[in-house]
């Protein structure tokens, strides 16, 4: 079963048709299309089916890319690294934990269900 995106691909298509399941890849298969640049990127034949891909063989080319964007450090790729968001997502109001530092920056104040101890007067 292979799985991109938190989505499960159908095993019975075409691995384009498949792509037109994830959210930003439509079912256009055009000149520009991102299906289609990924699949060439990748080397894979577009009408391969999905349940002769190995979920390993699309791993491996997506991490590649990125760590090549990290590499270049292309605006994404030094986005990735500060762990802020990469698609254009605006900052003023999200991603407030990853401007600070995340989360072991953050002061702990108190465990929720344990008592304190008193005080010496």
């Amino acid at each position: 079963m292979v799985r991109i995106g938190n989505k499960e691909m159908p095993k019975n298509k075409n691995i384009r048709v498949a792509l037109s399941y994830i959210y930003g890849f439509g079912k256009k298969f055009g000149f520009k299309s991102p299906s289609r640049k990924l699949l060439e990127d990748l080397n894979i034949n577009p009408f391969v089916k999905v349940h002769d891909l190995t979920p390993e063989q699309l791993r491996e080319e997506v991490q590649k890319k990125i760590n090549e964007q990290i590499r270049l450090r292309t605006y994404r790729g030094t986005r990735r690294t500060k762990k802020l968001p990469v698609n254009g997502q605006r900052t003023r109001h999200n991603a407030q934990t990853a401007k600070k530092g995340g989360a072991a920056t953050r002061k702990k104040i108190a465990v929720a269900g344990k008592k304190k101890a008193p005080t010496p007067r």
